[in-house]
């Protein structure tokens, strides 16, 4: 009798492993139910739609939480994921997760998905062999919780490029991209005159230095000015570096001040009006500047140089002149600048950013390489931004790589690994870098293991 019911214990438990566990040394993905989890001042209701036909509600303050216990085979990293909804129009919600009452992580969820559950962006957590306690409470705000998703191993996706004819050159950069992404942070610095004081500082140089196309916009050159910008990219690269562009892209014409041709208030060029009239003149003046840029791409790709580029970056804020009408507007526009730069000049080394964390303002995973942030908090604020970082996976269902395209304060490497805020890269925008970092952050920063610099560099050369 005591042998059969110790069988049958055994096999009971067998059960139970199995369903939480997975084979061992297999990869598993499995769902708990959170309603059967420990519920504190929470309620279960029904859902057809929910995977166990249950939701759990009642999330709006710290008191109230769920606690599971998932047992696995093997201490390591495991891949957490939450089913959510958000019923109500709120844009977006935080939720804390405490992992064996020591680590603790937050994470953005956001309202993308008309008040449907949806699964969260990814957190990467330290399970122990056996027993462990999972606790999610609310940080802020009220939203129903369906099951939480565990996955091991921990899988590292690699990104391809959106333009299949990219070159050797691009496609390598791409890969270096890939390999750093959420194990290191990429340092730079926009304005490569920056780059010597920093290395007076650090004894380091940044790995990516930002260019910019401004004075090559006809507008711009009309009234005397000049660039060698692509010169000095040219020579950077060749020095082992990193190209990154943006286009501060004079207006064709209205100008109304033309040294702040680029900004709204600075021309009453329509963009919304150009591209609904393609025989107008305005239609044809912004053939004629997408065309100078591309022959400026043109200098770069004969010289092996492959570039990060980022057109019509801060569209979403409308202070620039392709943003001020409205988003769709805008979208037509770089889709445009994407496919006659990829395909009438034929310019396979541009790897592809979007600069914005609205889905209303994304173009499509089928223009874009890399998806990316403008951070500027206070001074000496050296936060990790995580809260849009999420924002940013969360617009593209983790199919992009996210960077920081450019920063005042930069990020405490310590805090971006903490909260798990794996930009690819910051870029720090010119002066900043000395208005809003210390010299000791600067110095930190520059000689972090997490920071790769110039001299970390691998040859991207053909």
């Amino acid at each position: 009798m005591r042998t059969w019911i110790l069988t049958c214990m055994f096999t009971i438990a067998c059960v139970f492993l199995c369903k939480f566990e997975g084979m061992e040394n297999q990869d598993f993905s499995l769902k708990y139910e959170l309603e059967t989890g420990e519920l504190v001042n929470l309620q279960t209701y029904t859902c057809e739609a929910c995977s166990n036909k249950q939701f759990v509600s009642g999330f709006n303050n710290k008191n109230n939480s769920i606690i599971i216990n998932p047992i696995v085979d093997k201490t390591g990293k495991y891949e957490l994921k939450l089913s959510y909804r958000i019923p109500s129009q709120a844009d977006k919600k935080k939720v804390t997760i405490t992992m064996n009452n020591i680590e603790t992580y937050e994470l953005t969820i956001t309202n993308a998905n008309n008040n449907k559950f949806k699964e969260s962006v990814t957190r990467i957590v330290n399970l122990n062999a056996g027993e462990n306690t999972i606790k999610i409470t609310s940080n802020w705000g009220y939203f129903d919780l369906d099951y939480l998703q565990v996955s091991y191993p921990v899988k590292k996706k690699t990104f391809k490029l959106s333009n299949s004819k990219s070159s050797v050159e691009t496609k390598k950069l791409m890969s270096f991209l890939n390999d750093n992404y959420k194990n290191k942070i990429i340092s730079g610095q926009q304005n490569i005159e920056r780059v010597n004081s920093i290395a007076a500082i650090t004894g380091k140089k940044p790995a990516i230095v930002g260019f910019d196309f401004m004075d090559y916009s006809p507008s711009r050159v009309e009234n005397g000015n000049y660039s060698n910008e692509v010169e000095k990219a040219i020579k950077w690269n060749k020095d082992g570096g990193i190209v990154t562009f943006s286009w501060h892209w004079n207006a064709p014409k209205n100008l109304t001040n033309w040294k702040r041709g680029f900004y709204t208030d600075g021309t009453t060029f329509d963009i919304k009006y150009a591209l609904e009239h393609p025989d107008s003149e305005d239609y044809k003046l912004i053939l004629r500047d997408i065309d100078q840029i591309a022959m400026q791409l043109e200098k770069l790709k004969e010289n092996n140089v492959p570039v990060i580029f980022r057109p019509l970056h801060e569209a979403e804020g409308g202070w620039f002149w392709w943003g001020a009408k409205g988003p769709e507007a805008a979208k037509e526009l770089y889709k445009l600048i994407y496919k006659r730069m990829t395909t009438k000049f034929n310019l396979n080394n541009i790897i592809w950013v979007w600069n914005s964390t609205s889905p209303d303002w994304y173009p499509g995973n089928q223009f874009v390489d890399i998806v990316s942030y403008d951070s500027y908090p206070p001074a000496y604020n050296y936060k990790s931004s995580i809260e849009q970082f999420d924002l940013m996976n969360d617009l593209v269902r983790e199919e992009k790589l996210v960077t920081m395209s450019e920063n005042g304060s930069i990020p405490n490497p310590a805090e971006l690994q903490k909260d798990q805020a794996f930009w690819s890269w910051f870029l720090t925008w010119d002066s900043f870098i000395s208005e809003k970092n210390s010299k000791k952050h600067i110095i930190d920063v520059y000689n972090s293991d997490y920071v790769i610099t110039l001299d970390d560099l691998p040859n991207l050369q053909k």
